[in-house]
This record gives structure tokens, sequence and C-alpha cells, in this order.
């Protein structure tokens, strides 16, 4: 007897809602079907291409599917639970010993699951994007404002023209027009800020390429996106503050930097040859 797969209930789900799906919604479910095995290596914008439909339309599709986006559709595609009913929150009860496994818990989790989410070519095409644009600036309120100061360091280590802008003042107060040679990166957890959403909007309307690093599949950041990188989210374990998902996000930083300093190096025979980073090292090195 052949074992049960996994995704047996996210086959049943959809089967049974395809007779009432419309044109392109129909479109989005038998493509899914028919690549069922794929689908959570498959990023959002490559499974649009495919059905010859919008993103925005996907995330309404995974909806009618009780997900709260491709995200969540993933981990029901790949029979797991979502990543708040993983984590096990600490307590003053809590012994020492409990609360270190259940951070380290929590942090591996994390990784693992921003690991699954993103793919190694959705970094890599980012990377390759920045490194030709004229100027990158980088967005960052509130708990996502480290990694994003963080991001720009790095790429201002590059050697490349990084801005960056992490308050709501001085969001308002940078650029506001952009050519379709500029790029803007925002890391925002939820995707929802106000002040975001507007200049990324204003962004785009000037032809600029917008690039989020989110844990929110469904934002209104995540549909003006050109890139987007999905990092997990897990629950907080102890207070409001949730440091987990920025694991997540520093794991797919530390890719962008070195996937860019790479790039240059191929281009750029003396930044190869300087850079410390990526330098080739030997065993008489050490």
């Amino acid at each position: 007897m052949e074992p049960k797969l996994k995704t047996s209930r996210f086959r049943m789900l959809v089967e049974d809602l395809l007779p009432s799906l419309g044109t392109q919604e129909g479109k989005i479910a038998r493509w899914m079907l028919e690549h069922e095995k794929d689908l959570v290596d498959t990023p959002i914008k490559d499974i649009a291409i495919n059905c010859g439909v919008s993103q925005p339309s996907v995330v309404r599709f995974c909806k009618k599917l009780g997900c709260n986006g491709i995200k969540d559709l993933k981990i029901l595609v790949d029979g797991m639970r979502s990543d708040t009913e993983n984590s096990i929150p600490c307590t003053f009860d809590d012994s020492d010993k409990d609360i270190y496994q259940k951070v380290f818990a929590s942090s591996i989790e994390s990784i693992e699951r921003s690991f699954s989410f993103v793919t190694w070519d959705e970094v890599s095409i980012l990377s390759k994007n920045i490194i030709n644009a004229s100027t990158i600036s980088v967005f960052g309120i509130g708990g996502s404002s480290l990694a994003a100061r963080h991001l720009s360091e790095e790429l201002l280590r590059l050697g490349l023209k990084s801005m960056c802008f992490t308050d709501p003042f001085s969001i308002s107060s940078s650029a506001s027009t952009y050519t379709d040679k500029d790029l803007l990166i925002f890391v925002s957890r939820e995707g929802m800020t106000t002040e975001l959403v507007d200049k990324a909007q204003k962004a785009k309307n000037s032809g600029a390429a917008i690039a989020l690093i989110t844990t929110n599949d469904s934002s209104s950041l995540f549909s003006l996106s050109d890139y987007a990188l999905l990092v997990s989210e897990n629950q907080y374990l102890f207070d409001d503050r949730n440091s987990f998902s920025r694991l997540g996000e520093l794991a797919v930083i530390e890719s962008i930097y070195i996937m860019c300093a790479k790039k240059i190096g191929e281009k750029n025979p003396n930044f190869r040859e300087n850079y410390f980073g990526l330098t080739n090292y030997k065993k008489e090195n050490y």
C-alpha cells in the first residue's frame, strides 16, 4: 500500500473549490494541483507568471482556501503547523534550563522556516538588482529599523550608494522622485505602516523597483513589491516583542550581502583580491 500523501488535505480543499471558481482562480487551482510537489519551493511571483495572473490574485486564492496568504498555503501543502502553534511561550514558572531550551528551539525553528519560505534564487535576483541600481534606499521603522540599518551599512561596505531611513520624519523628507534605476528596500514585519506604503506607492509610480523583507504576504507593501522575501514569524515567547522573525531577516540580509560581494568580485578582480570578506583563504593563513 502506498503511503498517504501529506498534501492530501490541500488537494481535497482545492478540488472541492474548483467547480465554483472563475477563470483566473481556476487557472491557479489547476496549476497548483499539477505542480503540488514543487509548490513549497516556488516563489509567489513564479506562481503568478505560470498561471498568467497577478500576485494579488494568487493571495486572494489562498484566502479562499482559508489561508492568510502564500506562506500559510505552503505550510498547508507541506503538512506543517503554523508558526504560532509550534512555539511554547516562556513563563515565570520555567526553570533557567527550560527558558534556554525554548529560546534555542524557537530560534532554530525560525531559521528553518525562513529557509523554506525564501529560495536562494530569489535572493540572488535581488542581489543582482541591488548592485546594478543607481541608488539603494533602505526603510524600516520601529523594531525593523535595526535590520534596515544593518542592511544599509553592509551595502555601504561594498561601495554601493545606500541610504537608510528609520523614522517617519526622515522617510517623509527623503527623495520624492525616483527613476527606474533606483531601488527601494523595505524591512517591515507587517508591511502595513502608512509612511512606508505611501513611500512605496510614490516610488512605484516613478518607475523605481520595490523590494520587501517581511513576515506578511497579504499586506499592501507585499502587493507593491517587485521582489518580496518572506521570513518566518514565531509566537512571542515572553512579552510582545517578537525577536525571532529578526533571525530570519538577518539570515536573508547576510545572504544578500555576501551574494552582492561575490557578484561585484566577479566583475571587478581588484575588489575580489582586496576584499577580506570573501578571500579564498589557504590553510597556511591559519
